[in-house]
């Protein structure tokens, strides 16, 4: 499957792109080299340090971008900047770095037609080089006196340096939560008149009344579709009552959207020490900047070059910002921290678009090429392109191990980006911390293209297109999702959700040959595509969707959607092969040419097909094969 995706996508690159790559291939009228042998003094014009220890590369990424600004402010450029970066890793909090923490790129850094700045991996590299917003830990570990399963290590002597992500070897290690890792409480009722921020908890369980004096400590809420994250105020124990910190969140729409229908909400407490019980976890107590551990069995904590741990700091690995005619190639991205948009510490938003930058966070920006670039370890998305950007290509990535999710298209403001191009590239593992992120977001945002890609492994959504909940004029117009490879959606963790999803009107939109399988979702609502409320004008076209938990297709308050060519094979066992919910005298929908194969489906159609207006539905040229023979309605 994925070398027939590379196969077709050759044809479909953007002209962009081949320039690009085409311009880079073309000697460099102008060479740059950055090494962690080399020094912010020396040219940088050498590749390596020379006999004499006189001259060679820079140290930092920083000092190579001002070398670049110095060829731009002369106009002496002539042909392509190139920076090439030798194999390490690059801690932008370093002092001998930079010490900025982020590595930002404006207008001054901008190329030209004739002019491409290139960032690339140096060609003799024995590995890629990593551009890390982390921070080593290297003052060695001790056994805890009070438990000696618990290795401690001083974080930093600096207070202000509190991370909340660690990786051993790569790998990352959650924070210590209760219950254990994938385990979770049920609240047991909610508050009266809904007129304060928390729940009833059940007595049996571990809630402590401690925890409400340290502002480290995370409730995490899961209703249908969203987790919210909060501080905790105050617990009292006499009536099993806990409130959190939450001026902005209704809990009116927490009881309005349960968790399960027929149960309360899950939730689980994070970050305390009390808490710190199973391998891999981790704490870090602010006061004192010790982070705590537990190894695994197979963890010499005693042989520190068997350990490489790493956390996170910075909350940007790098910025664009009003930049054009620029490429970045065959370069890696790493170790970003996550904050909370909403002091105190509340991450509240639908699919994660409350958090407000990502590892690589590009705005006002065009002409900008990402080519076979990795962005992994993160604690957000990977890649944001927001605020008026267009004609960006990311390409060939490697987007994976994600806070939240991998790229994020546009926002729900005013100043629409338009025209990226995401292509032939890897979008994995994502929800860590915002567990309601998507794979790929599009938001007020249009003539994006979003092909040839595997995303795969969110709790949520595969592919999210639109923002708009109302049958108005949309940003999110003319965007072609197409052969893409989307699975593992949902993985049991949150309802109304499917492999891809859209809302709000979207002419021009088409969503084409995908394959999209195992979306499975908690309680209601695993779909595999989901034309959400107001989704119109919207093109459904030669998909394959299979071994999905809801039915293949639902639409819910939607207008003039074409379902066509089509296969839905083995889908709808927890509703329908096809589940509607339209809007009233409308257009709704025409279903043709498709194949629906169900097996042990409750029906073939679920839901509202009573008849508001003169050809409301149209149906024709459709095959139907059950294997228990089931062809019933079901009637919402």
């Amino acid at each position: 499957l994925r070398a027939t995706m590379m196969t077709v996508s050759a044809l479909s690159v953007p002209v962009l792109l081949v320039v690009l790559l085409l311009s880079y291939s073309c000697y460099a009228n102008h060479q740059f080299y950055v090494s962690p042998q080399g020094k912010d003094t020396w040219s940088g014009t050498v590749a390596l340090p020379n006999a004499q220890n006189t001259d060679g590369p820079f140290r930092s990424l920083q000092r190579a971008r001002t070398a670049v600004r110095g060829i731009n402010k002369n106009g002496a450029c002539g042909g392509n900047i190139t920076v090439s970066i030798d194999s390490g890793t690059y801690y932008l909090g370093d002092d001998d770095d930079g010490g900025q923490g982020v590595f930002t790129l404006t207008s001054e850094d901008s190329g030209t037609p004739q002019c491409i700045v290139v960032y690339t991996q140096y060609q003799n590299a024995k590995t890629t080089p990593v551009i890390s917003a982390g921070m080593p830990l290297l003052l060695g570990w001790k056994q805890s006196p009070s438990n000696n399963k618990i290795w401690q290590t001083k974080v930093s002597s600096s207070s202000s340096v509190y991370p909340k992500q660690l990786w051993i070897n790569g790998s990352r290690r959650p924070r210590a939560r209760l219950p254990s890792v994938d385990g979770f409480y049920e609240w047991v009722g909610t508050l009266p008149n809904n007129t304060q921020w928390g729940f009833v908890f059940d007595p049996k369980d571990n809630i402590q009344e401690a925890w409400q004096i340290h502002s480290d400590v995370n409730v995490v809420v899961y209703r249908a579709w969203t987790v919210a994250r909060f501080e905790i105020a105050k617990i009292f124990p006499a009536n099993s009552t806990m409130l959190w910190k939450s001026p902005n969140w209704d809990p009116e729409a927490l009881g309005g959207w349960i968790d399960k229908q027929t149960s309360g909400h899950r939730y689980y407490v994070e970050n305390t020490l009390s808490a710190l019980d199973e391998p891999g976890e981790f704490y870090v107590d602010r006061q004192s900047g010790i982070l705590s551990y537990i190894p695994f069995p197979d963890e010499d904590m005693t042989n520190p070059s068997s350990i490489n741990a790493v956390v996170s700091n910075h909350d940007t690995i790098m910025s664009l910002d009003g930049v054009s005619h620029v490429l970045f190639d065959n370069l890696a991205f790493s170790h970003q921290e996550w904050n909370c948009p909403q002091p105190p510490a509340i991450c509240q938003g639908q699919t994660a678009a409350d958090t407000t930058t990502a590892a690589i966070y590009i705005a006002h920006s065009s002409w900008v090429t990402f080519d076979h670039v990795t962005v992994t370890h993160v604690g957000t998305y990977g890649i944001w392109i927001d605020q008026a950007s267009s004609m960006i290509t990311l390409n060939s990535l490697n987007v994976t191990d994600l806070g939240a999710g991998g790229v994020r298209i546009g926002n729900a403001g005013q100043e629409t980006t338009s025209n990226i191009h995401l292509l032939n590239s890897y979008i994995m593992d994502g929800g860590h911390v915002h567990r309601d992120a998507c794979g790929v977001l599009i938001q007020s945002s249009s003539n994006n293209t979003i092909e040839m890609n595997e995303v795969a492994h969110f709790n949520q959504i595969g592919v999210s297109v639109g923002w708009d909940w109302s049958y108005n004029p949309s940003q999110a117009s003319g965007n072609i999702i197409q052969y893409n490879h989307i699975h593992d959606i949902g993985r049991g963790e949150l309802s109304d959700m499917a492999g891809i999803y859209t809302l709000g009107e979207s002419p021009g939109t088409v969503i084409n040959n995908n394959i999209i399988h195992d979306v499975v979702s908690y309680d209601y609502g695993g779909w595999g595509l989901y034309a959400d409320q107001a989704s119109s004008s919207i093109k459904w076209t030669n998909n394959l969707v299979h071994d999905i938990k809801s039915a293949g297709f639902h639409q819910h308050w939607g207008a003039n959607i074409t379902i066509s060519n089509n296969i839905f094979a083995r889908v709808g066992w927890a509703d329908g092969g096809f589940r509607t919910e339209p809007g009233a005298n409308m257009n709704s929908f025409s279903f043709t040419n498709n194949i629906v194969y169900l097996s042990n489906a409750t029906a073939l159609f679920f839901g509202d097909f009573a008849p508001r207006s003169t050809n409301q539905y149209f149906f024709n040229k459709n095959l139907y094969f059950s294997t228990s023979g089931n062809f019933t309605y079901k009637v919402s």
